[in-house]
């Protein structure tokens, strides 16, 4: 056979375009001792090709094959979507009676006597508010600290885009 029979074939064969006849062909080229220089690298894959099928199954592994019966998929198919249908709809009934029965519990929360937290004392009042007030000062303080450090780099980093 000709060599751009042969590369015509294979290409119509990886694109999935040959006839049965045409493969068998393919087969017995690459089988047979003439095979083009330049076709060599696809020999072992058609080699294989007719060696896996002369390959027969052992006997307890045929036996255990049995042809399925005609329209016996089907049933199973439907069976399994009968049965995704219920689970979901179990799942869905699941998820509601949890999420409801969750709401049904009171919460029920302590009453906090803040009357015991109360300061009385007029110094220890004035205290803790100069307390509370230096902290916030400090904080003020402190981000407009970082704040500044921040612009002076930035104005620093501006130089190297003019």
């Amino acid at each position: 056979m000709e060599y751009q029979q042969i590369k015509t074939l294979l290409d119509r064969y990886f694109a999935g375009e040959t006839t049965l006849q045409e493969e068998r062909l393919l087969r017995r080229y690459f089988s047979g001792e003439n095979v083009d220089q330049r076709l060599r690298e696809y020999a072992p894959f058609f080699q294989v090709l007719v060696q896996e099928k002369d390959r027969r199954l052992s006997g307890q592994k045929a036996e255990s094959i049995k042809p399925a019966r005609a329209g016996s998929s089907a049933i199973f198919v439907r069976y399994r979507q009968w049965m995704a249908r219920a689970a979901a709809v179990i799942l869905v009934a699941v998820g509601l009676w949890w999420a409801y029965s969750g709401q049904q519990s009171e919460v029920q929360t302590a009453e906090v006597d803040w009357s015991k937290y109360e300061i009385t004392d007029e110094q220890e009042a004035l205290r803790i508010t100069q307390g509370a007030l230096f902290r916030v000062s400090k904080t003020l303080n402190d981000g407009a600290k970082a704040a500044a450090s921040r612009v002076d780099r930035m104005q620093e980093m501006g130089k190297f885009f003019k």
